[in-house]
């Protein structure tokens, strides 16, 4: 933010300290350059310059690394079915795999490596069949592929919309910078050519002109070109730059589009010298329109009420930006334009090639959210390469599928003939050891308890013995 603030700022104290005809429209140059830079070369936000990237590469591949080495026989025998082929001998269709699948991807995954804790190179996933492990970590497996694998789809869709989208950002800035045309592609081969210019200085800079503002190449010319071919060079290109001796040598006009051309040719090739390029994003425009938007009418005008509208420093006493560079009066009059825009809408929009940047922005905020989206998407590829590596721990270390504790003895059941045939005998020692299966529990031979003897009367539950033991059948 503060680096474009200075940016614009960058006038030199000596041509601050030139008079007339030196540097008046420096500071409307600077902000012009800084634009034009930008939208030329159109240098976008690094889609890929996030630290994601390589971390999200690699959690991807460890998923499937993971499903593959505790994939089933054929999974990992084959790897993923490619399409159908027909079945030897005729008789329908049956799946087709990749021949290479063992040599390739699968001998990739298996010569992964890590450090174990000896600081050795291992190999980072051993094959577990699934019959090694429980179904249910299988289970868990196999949903953590199908997230990766839908999340590795969409890291793909969403990567092409934002190249999709990078020509269109490219072509808008171009045309606001050169205009709209056929020519204009968004690439490398777009340039200022006839259709970016007016056929004279009256029908784009004055007063009365409404082209002005129609392309930001033409606008430049105004701010620094004669309207006639004929004046002098010496009371020329100065009134933009003087400290620069090859541009200010130049002979600036306006006179014809060819005039024009050549004009804004000179001018580019100081702004690519002398100023940065911004990058191409929402902030900088915003920036730079705002200094844009400040400097119209800086220069105030005695008896001249359309200065509000003026870019450029203008003749003072009813200036007209007639393009003469003898009385100063060089600028771009947006009156026409700007003075008869009316409602809610921003009155700068009227200005085709502000217009044009505020849709580039457009385009770039949603080119923001589609990076920012990407990045969501990536973070939760690397959240469940985490939860995968637990899932082959658990693989790795698993009981076998069908396996279980040592079996838990049932409580035992007592049989209720026996443990009332010995309730009856309660209270009398004799009677209930007289049974043989009773034992005495009591304070004397008359008072106390008769119960079955441990293993008289009792029987340990089994696999079929009731809802507690397992399912009937």
């Amino acid at each position: 933010m503060n680096s474009m603030r200075y940016f614009l700022l960058a006038i030199t104290a000596a041509q601050l300290a030139k008079t007339t005809n030196n540097d008046e429209n420096a500071l409307e140059l600077n902000i012009f350059c800084a634009i034009a830079n930008m939208a030329k070369d159109a240098k976008l936000e690094d889609a890929t310059a996030s630290d994601l990237g390589q971390d999200y590469e690699d959690a991807w591949r460890d998923i499937q690394a993971i499903y593959t080495m505790t994939s089933n026989e054929t999974y990992y025998e084959k790897g993923p079915v490619t399409g159908e082929k027909d079945k030897a001998g005729g008789g329908g269709k049956e799946p087709a795999y990749d021949g290479a699948w063992k040599t390739n991807k699968r001998k990739e995954f298996e010569d992964l490596k890590t450090k174990d804790f000896t600081g050795k190179q291992v190999q980072k996933y051993l094959r577990r069949a699934p019959s090694s492990f429980p179904q249910l970590t299988a289970i868990k497996i196999q949903k953590i592929y199908e997230q990766a694998a839908k999340l590795n789809s969409d890291v793909d869709q969403t990567t092409q919309q934002i190249s999709a989208g990078e020509q269109a950002i490219v072509k808008a800035a171009h045309e606001a910078l050169y205009g709209e045309d056929a020519a204009i592609k968004g690439d490398a081969s777009d340039g200022a050519d006839s259709y970016s210019f007016q056929a004279d200085h009256g029908t784009a800079c004055k007063k009365s002109a409404a082209a002005a503002g129609a392309t930001l190449a033409s606008d430049m010319v105004c701010l620094c070109a004669s309207g006639a071919a004929s004046q002098n060079a010496d009371t020329n290109s100065k009134i933009c730059d003087s400290t620069d001796t090859t541009f200010s040598a130049q002979q600036l006009d306006y006179s014809s589009q060819r005039g024009a051309i050549t004009a804004f040719g000179h001018i580019m090739t100081s702004c690519s010298k002398k100023h940065s390029t911004p990058e191409l994003n929402t902030a900088n425009i915003n920036n730079l329109l705002h200094a844009f938007r400040n400097a119209i009418g800086r220069h105030p005008g005695k008896g001249n009420d359309d200065h509000t509208y003026r870019f450029g420093k203008g003749k003072a006493a009813s200036g007209s930006c007639s393009g003469d560079h003898t009385n100063i009066d060089v600028c771009i009059r947006y009156a026409a334009v700007l003075g008869k825009q009316q409602g809610g809408k921003d009155a700068l929009t009227a200005i085709k090639w502000v217009d044009k940047l505020l849709t580039v922005k457009g385009k770039l905020e949603t080119r923001e959210q589609q990076i920012k989206r990407k990045q969501h998407q990536q973070s939760a590829m690397i959240t469940l390469a985490a939860v995968a590596e637990g899932l082959y721990e658990e693989a790795a270390h698993g009981k076998p599928q069908g396996s279980s504790a040592e079996p838990v003895p049932k409580p035992q059941k007592v049989d209720p003939a026996q443990a009332e045939a010995c309730e009856k005998r309660k209270n009398n020692k004799t009677a209930c050891e007289s049974t043989g299966k009773c034992e005495w529990k009591g304070k004397s031979d008359t008072e106390g308890n008769c119960k079955p003897k441990e293993g008289e009367g009792q029987k340990t539950q089994g696999p079929n013995d009731g809802a507690a033991g397992g399912q009937q059948g």
